[in-house]
């Protein structure tokens, strides 16, 4: 059970037991009404003596950016491969597509093409593809799915969930959503046809 204080402060009693796997924890709150969500909050979880000879539940956990030589904020491409398609990875193990180098030429802070790390196909395929993107240029907090359209084109469609739904529904959504800026944003077709839940939401396939 969560406790809110009268200064704004979420309190929530939380005691690990034998059965509770060690490791860091990542917590974090959404406002139902707003759908924001705070700054991350991790917790240590430790193993007691008392606990020896306890076999814990395994954790599944994301490959890292790190595990395979990269670091998040790279841009990615398949070497040798019929999907020569740019994408950019996140520390969560999430990779977003450029969906074509219109939008790649959007954000030349990145380097341009002669920045793109060449990574076999395995790799690329070991992170997963979203399509969840966020204008943080304006500070806009609708959260919008991509509906890859074409080759080169697509639709953003608002996802019309509140936040503890979409948490509910998919308890690592907030690590797919990425920044985009407004020139990205200003290019895509718009559809007057919001998504209601993340069950609606076309995965990407090329």
């Amino acid at each position: 059970m969560r406790y809110a204080t009268t200064q704004g402060r979420i309190i929530w009693p939380f005691r690990p037991d034998c059965s509770t796997t060690p490791g860091t924890y990542t917590a974090w709150v959404i406002d139902d009404a707003t759908g924001r969500r705070t700054n991350d909050i991790q917790e240590t979880v430790l193993s007691s003596s008392a606990c020896s000879g306890i076999t814990p539940s395994p954790v599944s956990s994301r490959p890292t950016p790190e595990q395979y030589g990269l670091k998040e904020g790279n841009t990615v491409s398949a070497a040798n491969s019929a999907d020569p398609d740019i994408y950019i990875i996140n520390q969560h193990g999430f990779k977003r597509l450029f969906l074509n180098p219109v939008i790649f030429g959007f954000y030349g802070h990145l380097g341009g093409f002669s920045k793109v790390r060449t990574i076999s196909s395995t790799t690329r395929d070991v992170f997963e593809t979203t399509v969840f993107f966020r204008n943080c240029e304006t500070g806009d907090q609708r959260v919008y799915a991509l509906e890859v359209t074409g080759e080169d084109t697509g639709t953003l469609h608002w996802l019309n969930v509140d936040g503890g739904t979409i948490a509910s529904q998919d308890p690592e959504f907030f690590k797919k959503v990425f920044c985009i800026n407004t020139n990205e944003y200003g290019w895509y077709a718009k559809s007057i046809t919001p998504y209601t839940s993340l069950s609606q939401v076309p995965a990407y396939r090329r």
